[in-house]
């Protein structure tokens, strides 16, 4: 049984997307998985079953361990997102908002899952993310983010909400935590 499934049948991701994913740090270790699951040749404009990769992430899952896979594959999704240049100026929280809206433009279907934001602070998000991909690729994918856009120097923490079960231990989202500050400590 494939522990990573889409919410709904007709849930599809644009090839741009995909590129993202297969072309992130650790490639070498499965990108035959890619090939096997006819993802190898994904043109960035087309529409491609998101149940094809999250086959592929299945397939990562099979092997052991994915953790770390599945955390650089967010990582490097992250830091290679083509973002339009004001990005680059605009304070992080509203940074990471942004992101989450864009999701829309490269998933369709009838139920592809949300992000909800919540600033709790000027220096702490939450993150309520359902989602059909693992976990531990949507915390990599926040951590990219945060070394991408805060300023060079600034500490930050990314960690899963201990008081509520992330949605792979059976809960119905995940939700994420990034905390940040100036290396003087101050917002």
């Amino acid at each position: 049984m494939s522990k990573y499934t889409v919410f709904s049948p007709d849930h599809e991701v644009l090839g741009a997307a995909i590129i993202t994913y297969r072309d992130s740090v650790n490639l070498e270790h499965y990108a035959e998985v890619y090939a096997e699951h006819e993802l190898g040749g994904v043109k960035p404009d087309q529409w491609y079953p998101y149940q094809k990769v999250l086959d592929v992430l299945n397939t990562l899952a099979e092997r052991g361990g994915e953790m770390m896979d599945f955390v650089s594959i967010g990582m490097a999704v992250s830091s290679k997102a083509p973002l339009p240049p004001e990005f680059d100026a605009m304070p992080f929280a509203q940074v990471i908002q942004a992101v989450g809206m864009a999701v829309a433009q490269f998933n369709r279907g009838k139920d592809c899952g949300y992000t909800k934001f919540e600033e709790i602070s000027p220096t702490h998000i939450k993150l309520e993310i359902r989602d059909p991909a693992p976990d531990d690729l949507l915390y990599g994918n926040i951590y990219g983010y945060a070394k991408r856009f805060l300023p060079a120097g600034y500490r930050f923490s990314v960690r899963y909400d201990t008081d509520i079960p992330r949605r792979e231990l059976g809960g119905h989202s995940t939700i994420i935590h990034v905390e940040w500050n100036a290396p003087d400590g101050t917002n």
